[in-house]
């Protein structure tokens, strides 16, 4: 495992997390 693909999992993970949370956010915020 290469530094620079270490880097680019890390930043997919991070994406996917702020993506997935957003979503939820989102979905926990609209009324009804």
């Amino acid at each position: 495992m290469t530094v620079q693909w270490m880097f680019v999992t890390i930043t997919i993970i991070v994406c996917a997390t702020v993506i997935v949370v957003e979503y939820i956010e989102n979905k926990f915020n609209q009324k009804g």
